[in-house]
């Protein structure tokens, strides 16, 4: 046995070495680039993957047998035998894997299709990407800590969560590509428009560079005209019968974008082209002719629809692993071009051929049924359904698969049974249904009516009891969005079935259970949140140490939203059960920043407890969490000598002290000045201090200033509000977005909108699909005053709701309070950028929406869901009034030390692999020391530009340092003119690029506010952190200041 399973694994091993091989050599034989095109001997590619693929298999066998003879596995023979032996097992492969393909049948080739391109993982385009998954609901939430560049590209980031795609599709962060394409054919320029450019592209002799345009596409539609359309279509349609494979799988897919654009006599040829392509030997070719005609279907006429449908049907019906799907989809889209008498045979016809071949009629089915009635819909319904609980029908896991793709489509059809369906289905004891019915109604909440989620909260908690562990963990997912649905005030009763979920039997339930109630508790009222970390305290306990940790982590995040007091009483609270040295200092970091200053000054031993005072009087020392300062402070026999030796010594290296390579304490002190623990390690740190000095400083003078705090709006406001008021806004801003939510929602509702049928159907007698902007508000207008007298039903008030939020933005489109709202959604969200937007916010849903509505008569305060909007905002913008602190003092203080070499973690930014920058005799540091605390950095660099010896500056105060920007950046400006002018500097500057200036979104404000004069050079300026030859102008010498400095 051990033999062969020794053996297995060699022939294994070798196979996967040389198939690796065998792939790298055909790539590199014909220069195949990463887009999958090939440069070289286009026309062997079929035969050199044939031959490079079995000569590969060929090879590993023949080493497994050479290897296994060695290892004394297999008796040694001679070659011949050996080369025999190999031909056979060669042979027994193709046989086996033949048979395998015929027996397991088309889902299981369908498996391999799809795990194969996983591993090719080509960059082709694609004309229906997947739909994006549900996200786990346990897992954290929170913006991802981004590491913006003070040169180059910068990501960016905000409080509302990820990235935005950046110009064309393209993702921040990802190179962006720029080609020469006027000299790439040696031909003179041709059109210099948009035209132009895109043939430019088209006729590339660099093949990647010409696929480039089907991503770039978008970037030239809207700039074409109608006769650029026609021309670039009739110069594909000659590509289509090029030689090889990528020509014509090119203008293949470039017609799908060009196709609807054309008149119908321009437009048949090339659909005739493309017809006689769906016989193409290529299967790459078939599919992109499949994507273009379906494109086309709008338009098509009923005649040339039936003459394709055979075309189309022959392609379906092919014995391939997946271009029948394909053929299936472009058949579903054009349902439409039929006679209304034949759409409802056509599409039952589809949905029986569909799974006669085991295909899902999931990617055919959405569209094909939007041409029908609502009678014909219900017919394919029911059809559908009644196959979707055949026993037969497959295993349990493909059942379920199948009611996760389908089930969403059968409220499209008959209205209101949803609820009750999903409900009968999960209630069927041990049948395959109930997980996958669970989750489709935690997932399809939001379409449920108040009065169904509070109903099936207690439904959905039964589950809890069962004895199947997935069932207990889905039901606890679905009481979660079901209590997240719930109106705020209501979420703590909601959750009641989750907070007894807490003590179940399971540990892997009640870790869960604690995930959800530790992300329940973020989103409550404040005055709960206090109450709802309680429930968590007393997890702390629990045998299981997964779900002990899991309290901890939640824990943490809730504290981050408590207030001051209601903090400073969670820390008594924990420490009433867990001792000081148990607590995870994530969990004390997290309340530190909320920890209030008299409670740390009150704070005594007799009073508070021994370990709430020792925390205390460490916050006082005002040392840093860092976890090795920590732990040595728990571990001192006398606290109060340790506090004072340390404040002391950590004092000296937070103003530049250089610590000895030798002595661990000074590295641990000078590490835990820095304050960087959480992206730099300390063992980093040790071994990048060897006692090599950098060079002096070119600047030795410090000074001082007086600056202004200030509470950053990001603290005090409750963005979770301000998303919520933001979120009906994302579809009505984009009309596109706009009418396919609205779809949506009156597919999900159709039962409950019965009662305005008609109302809409006389606003919109022949639909929306095609109506532009001034035609869809001028219905909405006309729609609006005949729903108000059924505003009572809670579907025709959203209804309400969303087209008076439509109107109410459109008619602010482009004005500055539209801008100043969208500006909610940036990514670097400056703090006066959050409160005006806010403002702007809350007088939308205060006058834009109210005189919308007044306009046609109708009072929008009558719609609950505005005027709670309109409470919620009015109450967070009470809470906004900004507060300016006391004054503070802050050093700014020259630094060159091996410490600094660490510049970057400091300031968070994304120059950490430019450490060597500090040993460059023009680049040093001025450290901003305040309270104690290592604020931020000053960045320096001397410069001759010009014939100019200026010096550039990088301004990057710590996220966590509550100052007034303009203050500081004041402050700067005229201690650095001081300096400048008495050492001889000519000027002053900062980068004209605003990611070269800052990483704080409040400090480029205040750059902006300045509006320093700008400056270009001859020279360019590089190396250490900055780059390029255009400038701002903080102070020039003439004996002037620049005419920003003078302003006030």
């Amino acid at each position: 046995m051990g033999h062969d399973l020794a053996g297995a694994a060699l022939t294994l091993g070798a196979l996967k070495a040389f198939g690796r091989a065998g792939t790298t050599a055909f790539r590199k034989l014909h220069g195949i680039d990463r887009y999958g095109v090939a440069s070289r001997a286009v026309g062997l590619l079929g035969a050199g993957r044939v031959a490079t693929s079995q000569s590969a298999m060929f090879l590993g066998l023949l080493g497994a047998h050479r290897l296994e003879e060695a290892l004394g596995l297999r008796p040694a023979r001679d070659g011949a035998t050996t080369l025999t032996d190999t031909l056979a097992s060669m042979l027994s492969l193709g046989v086996g894997a033949h048979l395998g393909h015929r027996m397991l049948g088309r889902r299981f080739a369908a498996f391999q299709r799809e795990l194969g391109l996983r591993v090719q993982a080509q960059d082709m385009p694609r004309l229906n990407p997947p739909d994006a998954n549900f996200g786990n609901f346990a897992a954290s939430i929170g913006a991802v800590r981004a590491c913006p560049p003070l040169r180059g590209e910068r990501p960016l980031r905000g409080w509302q969560g990820e990235a935005r795609s950046g110009p064309a599709g393209r993702s921040p962060g990802s190179p962006q590509h720029s080609y020469s394409l006027g000299s790439g054919s040696g031909r003179p320029s041709r059109d210099p428009g948009p035209r132009g450019e895109v043939e430019r592209l088209l006729d590339h002799p660099r093949l990647d560079i010409a696929w480039t345009i089907l991503k770039r596409w978008g970037e030239f539609e809207s700039r074409l005209r109608a006769e650029d359309i026609s021309y670039l279509a009739a110069k594909l349609e000659k590509r289509l019968d090029a030689k090889g494979e990528l020509p014509p799988l090119l203008a293949a897919l470039m017609m799908r974008h060009l196709l609807p654009q054309l008149p119908e006599g321009e437009a048949l040829p090339i659909l005739r082209k493309l017809e006689s392509k769906l016989a193409d030997p290529e299967e790459r070719v078939v599919e992109a002719a499949l994507e273009s005609l379906a494109a086309y279907a709008p338009r098509a006429s009923a005649a040339y629809t039936e003459g394709l449908l055979p075309a189309l049907r022959r392609v379906a019906e092919a014995d391939h692993d997946w271009l029948p799907a394909k053929a299936f989809q472009a058949l579903g889209a054009f349902t439409e071009a039929l006679p209304p008498e034949r759409r409802l045979a056509h599409v039952l016809a589809l949905e029986s051929r569909m799974s006669e071949l085991e295909l899902s009629p999931v990617a055919v089915l959405p569209r094909a049924l939007s041409f029908l009635s609502p009678g014909e819909r219900a017919a394919v319904a029911r059809v559908v359904e009644r196959r979707l609980f055949e026993e037969e029908a497959g295993g349990s896991g493909e059942r379920r698969e199948t009611l996760g793709q389908i089930f969403p489509l059968l409220p499209v059809v008959d209205g209101g049974a949803m609820l009750a369906r999903l409900q009968t289905l999960a209630e069927a004891p041990k049948g395959p249904y109930q997980i996958p019915a669970l989750e489709i109604l935690g997932e399809w909440s939001g379409n449920f009516s108040v009065r169904e989620r509070a109903e099936l909260l207690p439904w959905a908690a039964r589950f809890l009891d069962d004895g199947r562990l997935t069932l207990r963990m889905t039901a606890l997912q679905t009481l979660w969005i079901l209590a997240m649905a719930s109106p705020v005030s209501e979420r703590l009763a909601a959750a009641a079935p989750i907070e007894k979920a807490l003590g179940n039997s399971s540990p892997e339930v009640r870790e869960a259970a604690v995930a959800a109630w530790g992300l329940l508790a973020a989103g409550l009222p404040p005055e709960q949140r206090l109450t709802a970390a309680e429930r968590l305290l007393v997890r702390l306990s629990d045998p299981a140490a997964a779900v002990r940790d899991q309290a901890w982590k939640q824990l943490s995040e809730v504290a981050v939203f408590l207030e001051a007091r209601p903090a400073a009483e969670l820390l008594r609270l924990a420490l009433s059960r867990v001792a000081l040295a148990k607590v995870p200092i994530r969990f004390l970091q997290s309340l530190e920043k909320r920890f209030p200053k008299e409670a740390l000054a009150a704070a005594t031993e007799s009073a508070e407890g021994r370990d709430f005072f020792r925390y205390a009087a460490y916050l006082g020392a005002r040392l840093p969490l860092e976890p090795i300062l920590w732990k040595a402070y728990l571990r001192a026999a006398k606290p109060e000598a340790f506090l004072a030796a340390a404040a002391t010594d950590l004092s000296a290296f937070r103003r530049g002290g250089s610590p000895n390579p030798g002595n661990k304490r000074q590295l641990l002190l000078a590490y835990a000045a820095l304050e960087v623990w959480e992206g730099l390690a300390f063992e980093d740190f040790r071994r990048g201090i060897r006692g090599k000095a950098p060079p002096p400083p070119f600047l030795t003078q410090g000074f001082r200033a007086e600056l202004r705090t200030q509470v950053s709006l990001h603290g005090r406001i409750d963005k979770g509000k301000v998303a919520q008021a933001l979120a009906p806004l994302e579809k009505p801003s984009e009309l596109e977005a706009f009418r396919k939510d609205l779809d949506a929602f009156i597919q999900a509702r159709h039962s409950e909108l019965r009662t305005v049928r008609e109302e809409v159907k006389a606003a919109f007698p022949k639909g929306w699909e095609k109506l532009r902007l001034p035609a869809m508000s001028a219905a909405a207008e006309g729609l609006l005053p005949r729903l108000w007298p059924h505003r009572e039903l809670p579907a025709v008030r959203e209804l309400i709701l969303r087209f008076g939020l439509f109107l109410a933005w459109h008619r602010l489109e482009g004005s500055p309070l539209a801008a100043r709202i969208s500006a909610l959604r940036g990514r670097e969200l400056s703090s006066k950028a959050l409160g005006e937007g806010l403002k702007a916010l809350e007088e939308f849903y205060r006058d834009a929406v109210a005189e919308t509505f007044g306009a046609l008569g109708l009072q929008a305060a009558e719609i609950p869901a505005l005027r709670r909007q309109r409470q919620l905002l009015a109450a967070e913008l009470a809470r906004m009034r900004r507060e300016e602190g006391a004054p503070v003092e802050v050093e700014f203080l020259p630094s060159k030390t091996e410490a600094d070499r660490f510049f970057a973690f400091v300031s968070e930014d994304c120059n950490t692999e430019r450490q060597r920058a500090i040993f460059r005799p023009d680049f040093q540091l001025l450290r901003m020391v305040s309270e104690g605390r290592l604020r931020g950095l000053v960045y320096v660099q001397k410069a001759a530009l010009d014939g100019k010896e200026v010096l550039i500056l990088g301004l990057q105060p710590r996220a966590s340092w509550a100052i007034d920007h303009r203050d500081l950046l004041r402050a700067v400006e005229r201690e650095f003119s001081r300096v400048a002018e008495a050492k001889g500097y000519d000027a002053v500057l900062l980068m004209a690029d605003e990611n070269q200036q800052s990483n704080r979104a409040d400090m480029l404000e205040a750059i902006r506010e300045r509006a320093y004069p700008r400056k270009n050079f001859r020279q360019k300026v590089s190396g250490a952190v900055f780059e390029g030859r255009e400038f701002q102008v903080l102070w020039e010498w003439g004996g002037r200041r620049s005419a920003a400095a003078d302003k006030k």
